[in-house]
């Protein structure tokens, strides 16, 4: 039977590393922000570990304690960096051998621990629901896209597996102080490898609370109550221990009204929708009942009711930030697959006939690949009606671009300009298809000889309240500008792109001190980039004018947008340009 488990895992590992290779080398594209970053931090990390191992260490501390998008993820990656190297392959096959495939181990026990007690259980019953269980993670759409995008999130998984199966392998007032602190310490790394997490370990402690005072005995919820405190106190303690400065800021910022351009509608109903589109009803209907199975099988009514509340508490608290993009739906996978799994595998337990178990297995099957196979190859997507709500409305196809050429023309146009200077660049867009990260990215992944060009780029202001009004702008020598302005969100949260790029592209206030030159690029959305050249000071009066503007739409962020007279003046100023 081991012989047999061994060889399911390292089937199951084969395929899917042949669908990642097939997958990625299908791109054709820049990657960019939260798709590039990490792969950025898995090449600067590396070259760091060859020029000085204790240099490269002491970074991934600093970036701990100072960065909300910090380089420890990627440590755990170096093994596959110097194995294999730095490209895009590489790296999303490091986060899928390192993060993800020890994910699916992790759920494979996981549910074990749950499955419920069976004496009669034969070995191949026992390896059926083994499969089961891979198959619910291994094929589910939402574990495999984010890795595909570049994200490094599910590194989370494995914490969190970790933390169930310790967790729910004995009763909270059974558990040893040396458990606890574990618990504890794994909440904190949780929080450490990705900051959203956080919500997960709030909904976590919650749920430890609320199961608590399901128990009867007096004496017996002061124990549970008690090791609550010790678990969520450990992990604030150690949390802050660890990351001082951005524990602090985490505690002092208002994340809703930042993010705010982020969230979309506050209504309940409207992220429930964005459920259903993101899992499909076929998969949410199987966590329900999988949910209501649990509840009503004896000694699985607490983990259920944990389960629950922390589900609730969860996305109540998430949903009021923002909305769940892609890669946080982690949090909401780690619940909701075991709860379809468990669903699956006591159907499979009810069954007495070889002829009803071998059906019943054959439809997950089917069910589950055919769900993989409508997120990510186009055929299969494109086949199925759009407004079918059964399955996933998500599509994750290979990333393409067809104007590439153009890309490439603009970046080597910028290195010509910017040679044998210390001019900087600007890139006034904050679309999907033109952005500040779009051109850092492109420096690499055309050719090496752009690497100092990449240097010249500045980062880009994207969102005003995130953001605030980007001073460095006013000192780069050339801005990129498309038009029409290249925008992700609403335009009303994307002030910083608006107003000034449309002030460039009119000539008017601060565009005065700006020449267009005779470059175009087309793009693949029908929009036109342009390249502006600051050829004269900034008239004082046009920067007070901006100021004021962005000073009276955000007056409650006046330190963000107001520009000092001291700051007019330098800019100003003769020696300015």
């Amino acid at each position: 039977m081991r012989v047999a488990k061994i060889t399911l895992f390292s089937t199951t590992f084969l395929l899917l590393t042949c669908f990642i290779v097939w997958y990625v080398t299908q791109e054709q594209y820049i990657y960019f922000w939260d798709f590039e970053t990490y792969h950025r931090f898995y090449r600067e990390l590396g070259t760091h570990f060859r020029k000085s191992p204790f240099t490269a260490i002491n970074s991934v501390g600093a970036s701990i304690r100072e960065h909300d998008y910090n380089m420890l993820p990627t440590l755990f990656l170096m093994p596959f960096y110097f194995s294999v190297g730095s490209s895009r392959l590489a790296y999303i096959a490091s986060i899928a051998i390192l993060f993800a495939f020890p994910a699916i181990a992790l759920f494979a026990r996981v549910m074990r621990e749950l499955q419920v007690k069976n004496t009669n259980e034969k070995e191949t019953d026992s390896l059926v629901l083994l499969f089961i269980a891979i198959v619910v993670i291994s094929l589910a759409p939402q574990f495999w896209a984010p890795v595909l995008l570049g994200y490094v999130d599910v590194v989370g998984l494995n914490v969190i597996f970790i933390l169930f199966i310790l967790y729910f392998r004995k009763n909270l007032a059974e558990q040893t102080f040396w458990n606890m602190i574990a618990l504890g310490l794994l909440l904190s790394l949780l929080v450490l490898l990705r900051r959203w997490y956080v919500y997960w370990v709030v909904g976590f402690l919650f749920a430890m609370l609320v199961t608590a005072y399901e128990r009867d005995a007096i004496d017996k919820r002061r124990l549970h109550l008690g090791n609550v405190v010790l678990v969520g106190g450990t992990a604030i303690l150690s949390f802050f221990a660890l990351a001082t400065p951005v524990a602090t800021r985490m505690l002092t910022t208002d994340y809703r009204d930042i993010y705010s351009a982020y969230r979309g509608s506050d209504t309940l109903w409207f992220h429930l929708v964005n459920l259903s589109h993101q899992y499909g009803l076929l998969f949410l209907a199987t966590a329900v009942l999988g949910l209501i199975k649990m509840a009503t099988t004896g000694g699985r009514k607490q983990v259920a009711l944990f389960l629950a509340v922390q589900f609730g508490v969860t996305f109540l608290l998430f949903t009021r930030t923002q909305l769940l993009d892609i890669h946080h739906y982690y949090w909401v996978s780690s619940i909701l697959f075991i709860l379809s799994a468990f669903f699956w595998q006591e159907m499979y337990a009810q069954l007495r006939g070889n002829l009803s178990k071998g059906t019943l297995v054959s439809a997950l099957t089917v069910i589950y690949i055919l769900n993989f196979l409508i997120v990510f190859h186009h055929q299969w997507g494109n086949a199925l009606d759009p407004t079918n709500v059964v399955f996933p409305q998500l599509r994750r196809y290979p990333l393409q671009r067809k104007d590439l050429d153009q890309v490439h023309h603009l970046l080597l146009t910028l290195e010509d300009l910017t040679r044998n200077s210390d001019s900087h660049v600007y890139v006034l867009s904050s679309s999907f298809i033109l952005n500040g990260s779009i051109v850092k990215s492109g420096c690499y992944s055309f050719e090496s000889s752009l690497a100092e060009l990449e240097q010249k780029i500045m980062d880009t202001h994207d969102v005003d309240k995130r953001d605030g009004l980007p001073v460095h702008f006013f000192k780069a020598q050339y801005v990129i500008v498309s038009d029409p302005v290249g925008y992700h969100l609403a335009p009303q949260d994307q002030r910083v792109i608006g107003i000034l790029a449309e002030q460039l592209l009119k000539g008017e206030q601060i565009g005065q001190a700006y020449e267009k030159l005779p470059f175009v690029f087309a793009l693949a959305n029908g929009s036109n980039v342009y390249i502006y050249k600051k050829n004269k000071n900034f008239d004082p009066a046009a920067l007070q004018h901006l100021s004021n503007m962005f000073v009276e739409l955000y007056p409650s962020y006046r330190e963000k947008f107001a520009l000092t007279p001291e700051t007019i003046r330098t800019l100003s100023d003769d020696n300015a340009l």
